[in-house]
């Protein structure tokens, strides 16, 4: 009887003992992937992860409504440490109109392997969709066969209108005549030059 007794307290301490590893083990997972970002306009907590095969890059920000502040976990592709060798403009000021088209070649989501439409979606989730709720849309700069989108340049800039164009080149964020202009030269770098201009949006750089 006693064994029995015996063999079950043992059980029962090397449940205990797993569980508490494991929990140990997770939390410095979860610290490991996690690091404060100091921009200048304060730190930001980051957050890496992989979700679907997909890596993730969380940043905590906060943001002014008409009655609070609240917190927002914004998802993007990349991270702060991984942007900030691009050189950037300070645009901030050029985005914030009645309405924002984000265009491009016809041909240049194939020479970025489609790396341009993602860089595009991840700029329209943030301005159109998410924090900001600016009117968004996509157009191409020149006429194309295939599609049925606008033709916006960045000759289209004006008092009401902000244009982000997405262009093959050096991987950059720049101004020209008060046109935005996203740059890359494949697909990570220009994804890379859109997450760091919705960074350069909150404050991060």
């Amino acid at each position: 009887m006693k064994n029995k007794v015996n063999t079950k307290v043992v059980i029962i301490i090397v449940i205990i003992a797993v569980v508490v590893a494991l929990a140990i083990f997770l939390s410095h997972q979860k610290k490991s992937n996690s690091y404060i970002y100091r921009g200048p306009s304060g730190t930001y907590e980051v957050y890496n992860t992989n979700e679907g095969g997909v890596d993730v890059s969380y940043i905590k920000i906060y943001v002014n409504t008409a009655n609070s502040t609240i917190k927002v976990n914004v998802p993007l592709r990349f991270d702060p440490k991984s942007v900030e060798n691009i050189p950037l403009d300070n645009v901030k000021d050029k985005v914030f109109k009645q309405l924002i088209y984000l265009t491009q070649s016809p041909s240049l989501p194939d020479l970025t392997d489609r790396g341009s439409i993602i860089a595009s979606l991840e700029v329209s989730k943030i301005t159109g969709m998410g924090i900001y709720r600016i009117s968004t849309q996509t157009a191409i700069t020149e006429p194309s066969a295939t599609s049925k989108l606008p033709v916006v340049t960045c000759n289209d800039v004006n008092e009401t209108v902000a244009v982000i164009n997405f262009r093959f080149g050096e991987p950059s964020i720049k101004l020209e005549n008060d046109c935005i202009i996203i740059q890359g030269n494949d697909k990570n770098s220009i994804i890379k030059a859109a997450d760091k201009f919705i960074m350069h949006l909150f404050g991060v750089f």
